[in-house]
């Protein structure tokens, strides 16, 4: 028994004092870098500023892409949409309430949830405001919508099923 302890406490310590035997180098070195050679040519088509920023506060306002569109919202509440191609604002509305989710976009809604556990559902071509629902808590994803149904995730954990034409 005794042996067999030893043996298997030389096994553990021994791997460990390779270093003091000295040896070369085994490693392999790393490729040398080859130079980057640009495939695709990346042009800026427009920029646009929308909004008063997150006033320094870390909030994700994602915008949405649909069918030639973005949409875009502050976190004071304003909302746009914006032509993909060309960057001209097709509409623009104030929710009035503070805007914590990005924008979701679907069933022919624009969709954005507030610091005040409400997600508010905007019509897709001219901004006009749908519905307006509460939910749990903050809600911090972006709505998404779907075959009749919005989801929204809020902070408190809460995932909510909303009726597409009523909320």
């Amino acid at each position: 028994m005794r042996k067999l302890l030893i043996v298997g406490l030389l096994s553990v310590l021994l791997p460990g004092c390779a270093w003091l035997k000295g040896g070369e180098d085994n490693s392999v070195p790393p490729a040398e870098l080859q130079p980057l050679v640009s495939q695709v040519n990346i042009s800026r088509l427009w920029e646009r500023r929308v909004g008063n920023g997150s006033k320094e506060q870390f909030v994700r306002l994602t915008p949405a892409v649909d069918d030639g569109r973005i949409f875009v919202a502050d976190r004071d509440g304003q909302v746009s949409a914006l032509d993909a191609e060309t960057g001209k604002p097709l509409w623009s509305v104030d929710l009035k309430r503070p805007v914590s989710s990005g924008v979701g976009v679907g069933e022919g809604l624009v969709l954005v949830g507030t610091t005040e556990a409400e997600v508010i559902a905007l019509n897709w071509s001219d901004g006009a405001e749908i519905w307006r629902s509460v939910v749990s808590s903050e809600v911090l994803g972006a709505p998404a919508a779907a075959e009749g149904t919005v989801v929204v995730q809020s902070v408190d954990g809460n995932v909510a099923g909303l009726d597409v034409a009523s909320g």
